[in-house]
């Protein structure tokens, strides 16, 4: 498994360790950021129909809101596996069609997300009927899926780089345990028909950062401010942009690009949001907060940020609550300084 058995892992995981301990400790020494603040940062956002259609919103003038009006031109669009497959065999490739033709029309770069585990609640859309396979026919399903939809898309000119799974090593969501063995297969897939960049992703809060960078060529880590738990309830976690410098700059030597593939842009909820009134939910996660994020997340040294929760500020705006999406527009549109 490419894990374990990987040239550059046991190396890997030294330099890691080591570089993370001594540039962590050097930083609180010095008092000083491992990086300057970044002033020119390319914007972008994971985009999820899923998530806009559970909002009630029309997904294809939603994406069109956040290309157009926002000035997006990077977006992260997850190729839900249950959707373009609902029975075996059967693709139903026109809705990503759709998103595929408006982003080359408009010089949106996409980075395709394939896999069973792709962005937003509940992490993994396994189709019905694959649930119901053994394994190793399951695992081969998704196998045959990967292959259907990389070499539909790969010649798209919008499509930059594509992501296979997100946070695979980290066991989060209504999904079957981390399979090493099954990832390898997966990447071993799309590297066989494509040239192009793999992006492949991590909790930037709660895991290393060195199993997903060796085998990527664009590592993407997540950067969550405020979360809950059921132990501490709400939280601010108690770290600084020095953290994520310090993991980024460990595993540099590893991989071509450390990007932020998710900044939390939305309040974490932790009931349905049709429970909340949009009035009480403007307060949970206001334009302060935005910037506060955006601020710290340039502080760190990331130069490419993706934000998550594009479709809940469309949301707002059309119920009335535009705050969230005029601030993102304003951060999105300004020059740097």
């Amino acid at each position: 498994m490419f894990r374990r058995h990987h040239k550059k892992y046991l190396a890997g995981v030294v330099v890691f360790t080591s570089l993370t301990l001594v540039i962590a400790m050097f930083a609180v020494i010095q008092a000083k950021r491992l990086h300057p603040e970044v002033k020119d940062v390319a914007y972008g956002a994971t985009f999820s129909t899923a998530y806009a259609e559970s909002l009630g919103l029309d997904a294809r003038r939603t994406f069109i809101a956040v290309v157009d009006e926002l000035g997006i031109k990077k977006i992260r669009l997850p190729v839900y596996w249950s959707d373009v497959e609902p029975s075996e065999r059967q693709y139903q490739f026109e809705e990503v069609d759709w998103f595929v033709r408006e982003a080359e029309d408009r010089g949106v770069a996409l980075t395709l997300v394939v896999g069973r585990k792709v962005p937003r609640w509940p992490e993994c859309y396994i189709p019905d009927w694959a649930e119901r396979l053994a394994p190793v026919y399951q695992n081969q399903a998704l196998l045959d899926y990967l292959e259907n939809v990389v070499r539909r898309y790969d010649a798209s000119v919008a499509v930059e780089r594509w992501q296979v799974e997100n946070e695979p090593f980290y066991d989060f969501g209504d999904c079957p345990p981390p399979d090493a063995k099954l990832f390898d297969d997966e990447l071993a897939l799309v590297r066989r028909i494509s040239d192009k960049p793999i992006q492949l992703t991590t909790s930037g809060e709660n895991e290393f950062w060195i199993d997903t960078a060796l085998p990527a060529d664009v590592l993407g880590a997540s950067m969550y401010r405020v979360t809950w738990n059921p132990l501490f309830g709400y939280s601010v976690y108690p770290l600084g942009p020095d953290y994520y410098a310090a993991k980024a700059v460990a595993v540099r030597e590893f991989v071509d690009k450390v990007i932020i593939s998710e900044l939390q842009s939305e309040p974490w909820l932790t009931e349905p949001i049709t429970d909340s009134t949009p009035v009480s939910l403007a307060a949970q996660f206001t334009p302060k907060e935005l910037t506060a994020n955006i601020a710290f997340a340039k502080q760190a040294g990331f130069d490419e940020i993706y934000l998550w929760g594009v479709e809940y500020w469309y949301w707002m705006a059309e119920e009335g609550q535009g705050a969230l999406w005029e601030a993102g527009k304003k951060i999105i549109m300004e020059p740097a300084l």
